[in-house]
C-alpha cells in the first residue's frame, strides 16, 4: 500500500504574481511536472480556502501579504492536523523573521529573490520528510498486520 504517491500536492502562495508563477516554473524545472502538483494562489484568503479543501503536502508561503500574513496562514495550515510541511519566503532576512518562522513551524526559509539551490534543498528537506513518516507508517501498518496474524 502506498502511503503518499506523486505528485504532492504543493501550495504556493505570494501576493506577487510574478513570485508565485516564477517559483512555479522554477519548481517544474527543477523536479519535472511528475514530481509536484502546483496549486498558486496570490489572496492568503483564497489559499486557505484551497487548504481547507484539498490536503497539501507543502505550504509555500511568502509572509508579508495583505489580508492576512503568511505566518498566520502557516499556523492555520499547521493546526489543520494534515501534516503539511511549511516553507517561508519573503524579502525580509532579519533576523527576527527567520527565528519566528521557525518557531512557527516552517521547515525552510528562503529570502527573495529566490534561489534556485535554497529552494530544491527547502523541497528536498520536506520530501525526506514525507518519505521518512510515509516509510515510518507503513512499517507500523506490517508490524500490526503480522502481530493481528500471530
Amino acid at each position: 500500500m502506498k502511503i503518499i504517491s506523486k505528485p504532492y500536492n504543493l501550495l504556493l502562495v505570494d501576493d506577487q504574481e510574478e513570485i508565485v508563477s516564477m517559483a512555479s516554473d522554477m519548481i517544474h524545472k527543477i523536479y519535472g511536472k511528475e514530481v509536484f502538483n502546483v496549486i498558486c494562489a496570490t489572496n492568503p484568503k483564497d489559499a486557505l480556502t484551497y487548504l481547507e479543501q484539498t490536503s497539501f503536502h507543502i505550504l509555500i508561503t511568502d509572509i508579508f501579504m495583505p489580508d492576512m500574513p503568511g505566518d498566520e496562514l502557516m499556523r492555520k495550515a499547521m493546526n489543520m492536523g494534515k501534516g503539511t510541511q511549511c516553507i517561508v519566503i519573503t524579502a525580509d532576512s532579519m533576523i527576527t523573521t527567520v527565528i519566528n518562522a521557525y518557531n512557527d513551524g516552517a521547515i525552510a526559509f528562503i529570502a527573495k529573490p529566490i534561489d534556485k539551490n535554497k529552494l530544491k534543498g527547502a523541497l528536498d528537506l520536506c520530501l525526506g520528510r514525507l518519505n521518512y513518516w510515509a516509510k515510518s507508517i507503513s512499517l507500523n501498518l506490517a508490524q500490526k498486520r503480522k502481530q493481528e496474524e500471530e
